[in-house]
Order: structure tokens, then C-alpha cells, then sequence
């Protein structure tokens, strides 16, 4: 798996009783390359609502596609191969966001099936618990959640697609350059990319000085805490690169010109 991502995807391993090794991502798409790995299983991380590459990994045999923001670009998985599978948050944070919970989808009826008995205290059409499992059912009032999200999700898309244009229109008068250059617009994340370490350095001091929250949203890569100073990795220079240099602004369905116009303004001043 990546170092560059959030720290769920590791805990979630090595809690499950995995072993983890971090790979360094590739420029431009920000993630792992098929062709650079080996090993037994992998867990390629969609960045920040880019969609799942599901072609490129088809001929491995254990992949779990980490698209935890990425439920908004409504990917084809029909072709999902055997022992693969796709997992999609609906924290808050999220697109179609209802406060927690995640969607599953699974190459297999069987993986399915097995996944769904693992969240129900093994039950599966008996109350007889077949295998050691856990209750990670989602909750009445939860699923209650997502369903008016449901209910909702024309309009969340057209707003989500709303923010990223003013966004996108931010980037071209301030000449800012986004993490991903062909990134999924319906996506709650607004990441920029720096030229150097002080230029990103400078502008978040500016941003903070004006009372404008950024985000570095995964850190400078799961490498670099002190709760993965164990895991197996190999070398991460363009992580270490990416990780120094980029910073999530703030961009929200509900902002309109008046927000953007204010971060046009410190933008700016940055400029100069």
C-alpha cells in the first residue's frame, strides 16, 4: 500500500492481522503503480476522489481498491475481478456524506455474502455464528441518513460540480497547480501543489494569518508517525516530495462568492 494516505487504510490492515509494506506513489496520478509492485496483496488508495484504476490491477490476484472519497465519480465495477474488491466512506467528510459508514462492493456473490455474515456476528441464515466476526452492522437511524442523502444526491452533485468550477477558476487566475490534474470534480477535497516546500510553507502562514484553514490531509505520508515506525517500506522519494508540498484549501457546497473572494484575496497577497 501507499505511504501517502490517510491512516485508517494502514490501522485497518494491521488491526485485521496484516502485515503492511509502504511503496512509494508515482507523479502525476499520486498512487501506486501496478507495475512497480509485487507480493501477495495489494491496496491501491484512490487520492482524494480520484476514481478506482480497476483495469491495471485486473491480473492481481488480492487487491482492495482504498476509494474512500471516490463514490461521486460512479465508477463501472461490473468487471470487478474474483478477490478484489472496492470500499467507499460515507463519513461526513465525504461525498454523499452521512455522518459514518462505508460502502463494499466485492468481485464475488461469495466475498459478499462472507462479508456481510462478518459484520452480523457470523450469522448467515441461521443464528448460528459460523466464524469468529464482529457486529459492524450500520445502524437504523444511520442507514436512515443515507437514504435522504440518496434522496438528495442531483443536487449534491450539481453543488459538489458548482465548487469545483470556482474552484478550478481560483487556480487559473492565481496560476495554482492542482494535486491532480485530471481530478474526479465531484470530489469534496480542493488540494494545490507547490513548486517548492518554502513557497507552500509561506502560503499556508499566510492563509492561517487570515483566518483560512488548510489541511494537509495525510501528513507528510503514514512513513513519517510514530505509529508506523515499524512498517516495512521501501524507498518514497516522490512521496516525501508530494508530502512537503501540498495543501487541501477549503471548499464546501455552500460556499459562493463571497468565500472565494476572500481566498482570491490571499492568494494575492501570497503572489507577491
Amino acid at each position: 500500500m501507499p505511504a501517502f494516505t490517510f491512516v485508517a487504510t494502514p490501522h485497518a490492515i494491521l488491526l485485521g492481522g496484516g502485515r503492511v509494506e509502504f511503496a512509494d506513489i508515482e507523479m502525476g496520478s499520486w498512487s501506486l503503480r501496478p507495475s512497480d509492485m509485487s507480493g501477495a496483496g495489494f491496496v491501491p488508495v484512490c487520492p482524494f476522489g480520484a476514481a478506482p484504476d480497476i483495469t491495471s490491477w485486473s491480473s492481481y490476484e488480492f487487491v482492495i481498491h482504498d476509494a474512500a472519497a471516490s463514490i461521486g465519480v460512479q465508477p463501472d465495477l461490473s468487471r470487478l475481478p474474483i478477490n478484489h474488491a472496492v470500499v467507499f466512506s460515507l463519513h461526513a467528510t465525504k461525498v454523499l456524506g452521512s455522518g459514518e459508514g462505508a460502502v463494499v462492493i466485492f468481485g464475488s456473490v461469495e466475498d459478499t455474502q462472507r462479508f456481510r455474515a462478518w459484520t452480523n456476528f457470523g450469522f448467515s441464515g441461521s443464528r448460528e455464528s459460523r466464524f469468529q466476526s464482529a457486529n459492524a452492522k450500520m445502524s437504523e437511524i444511520q442507514a436512515a441518513y443515507v437514504h435522504a442523502a440518496l434522496d438528495g444526491w442531483r443536487r449534491e452533485k450539481e453543488e459538489w460540480l458548482e465548487a469545483r468550477q470556482l474552484a478550478q477558476n481560483l487556480e487559473i487566475a492565481h496560476n495554482l497547480s492542482p494535486l491532480l490534474k485530471n481530478s474526479n470534480p465531484v470530489s469534496p477535497y480542493w488540494i494545490v501543489e507547490f513548486p517548492t516546500v518554502l513557497d507552500c510553507e509561506r502560503f499556508e502562514h499566510l492563509m492561517r494569518n487570515s483566518g483560512i484553514e488548510t489541511r494537509r490531509w495525510w501528513g507528510q505520508g503514514c512513513h513519517r508517525m510514530p505509529a508506523f515506525a515499524h512498517v516495512k517500506r521501501s524507498p518514497l522519494p516522490v512521496t516525501t516530495s508530494i508530502g512537503s508540498r501540498y495543501l487541501g484549501l477549503p471548499m464546501a457546497r455552500s460556499y459562493g462568492s463571497k468565500q472565494y473572494d476572500f481566498i482570491s484575496q490571499v492568494l494575492s497577497v501570497a503572489a507577491t
